[in-house]
């Protein structure tokens, strides 16, 4: 053997001794309690019921399939600057769900995107945190009472018959970018809250509906297809932005348009006595921005993928 072959075996095998936890941080995924693991799956896997676990990332992530959380767990996922894509394509698949008393939230520069057949996210009694949410069907489920899910940038329902977002049975539901659906918009039903501090964009049917007094509060525009808000049952629902759609407002089976209003001003409309609800919005002139609206969004909701 050479002195320079001899030279070189001796460097390899003393940084391999010197280095070992470098070479394994180039493959982990993911550090937990100061153990990294070369998958997602394998760190989840350790957190046990009553547990609270933080899941530093370590990489760029391509989760497929869908992540189950069980019942009294909480898991905080360090971004670490990284992007985790979780996407489940089965049947009724569901991105992320998180059973009763079960906490999902994020930390630190990075994003959680979370996708489904069925469902993006969905609580059951359960909170969930993630950055951006899609569906063909809902991005966002939160039933029963004590559920609530955020999402931080964008929700983005793409089936025929999808909605951006679903809050029910005293579940809260807080939307902090735009909702696009090419379907309906947001829904909110039996004493549940659904806030969007972005716009609403409904292709193919409402833009909000709330029943059985609920309350959904719309910080931007709201563009729909069919009507723009719909309270059935006691509900409030606020709009500070532009409703732009062929019936502007429904309450309890009454529809209006903006020619029922003045060109600007501040108003609200109420049901019957027995059955009121109110809807509070911003009345002004507008122009259909709907195709433009549609084709801004398509553009840039999407999560990238790596």
């Amino acid at each position: 053997m050479s002195k320079k072959l001899l030279s070189l075996l001796v460097f390899f095998l003393l940084t391999s001794c010197l280095f070992p936890a470098t070479a394994m941080a180039a493959s982990a995924e993911c550090e937990m309690d100061g153990t990294q693991y070369d998958t997602l799956e394998q760190a989840l896997a350790m957190v046990g019921s009553g547990e609270n676990k933080t899941i530093k990332i370590l990489n760029h992530i391509n989760y497929n399939g869908g992540i189950v959380i069980d019942k009294d767990r909480t898991i905080i996922f360090d971004l670490n600057g990284f992007t985790v894509n979780i996407n489940n394509t089965a049947a009724e698949g569901q991105g992320l769900s998180v059973a009763s008393n079960s906490t999902v939230d994020i930390a630190g520069a990075g994003s959680l995107n979370v996708s489904g057949t069925a469902a993006g996210v969905y609580a059951r009694g359960g909170n969930a945190t993630v950055t951006n949410a899609t569906s063909q069907l809902y991005p966002c489920f939160a039933i029963s009472p004590g559920s609530s899910i955020t999402v931080k940038e964008n929700a983005v329902a793409a089936g025929t018959n999808s909605q951006g977002a679903i809050s029910a049975d005293r579940a809260t539901v807080v939307i902090d970018g735009d909702v696009f659906s090419t379907g309906s918009g947001v829904s909110a039903a039996k004493s549940a809250h659904l806030t969007v501090n972005g716009n609403i964009v409904a292709e193919n049917g409402l833009g909000a509906v709330s029943d059985e007094n609920s309350t959904i509060i719309i910080r931007g525009n709201v563009n729909a297809s069919r009507v723009g808000v719909k309270a059935i049952y006691g509900d409030t629902i606020t709009v500070d932005g532009v409703i732009t759609a062929p019936i502007v407002i429904s309450v309890y089976g009454s529809e209006r348009t903006l020619d029922d209003y003045d060109s600007i001003g501040t108003g609200s409309v109420n049901g019957s006595p027995v059955l009121s609800s109110t809807v509070w919005i911003q009345i002004r002139n507008t122009l259909s921005m709907f195709d433009w609206q549609k084709q801004q969004h398509r553009k840039r909701l999407y999560p990238a993928e790596f």
